[in-house]
This record gives structure tokens, C-alpha cells and sequence, in this order.
């Protein structure tokens, strides 16, 4: 099976402080993406 995830606007944030906003994003099949932060935060 193939799939691919397009995503457009996506915004992240906890509480009233904002990570990121406005990314766009496709993922395909095959590839492989994290998201890092600080150490312990979580």
C-alpha cells in the first residue's frame, strides 16, 4: 500500500504560546520525520 500525507496551515502550540503556524507538509511513503525539542520537554 502507498499513502502520502499532504498537510497545509498546520499550527501547534500548548496554552496560549504558539510553536510553529502556517507550515505545509507531505509526507511520503517511505519517509521518516520527528519533531526535537528541548531535553525533558517531552
Amino acid at each position: 500500500m502507498t499513502a502520502t500525507l499532504v498537510a497545509h496551515g498546520l499550527a501547534g502550540g500548548y496554552g496560549h504560546r504558539i510553536l510553529f503556524e502556517g507550515i505545509d507538509l507531505t509526507v511520503g511513503p517511505g519517509d521518516v520525520l520527528g519533531i526535537v525539542g528541548a531535553n525533558g520537554a517531552g
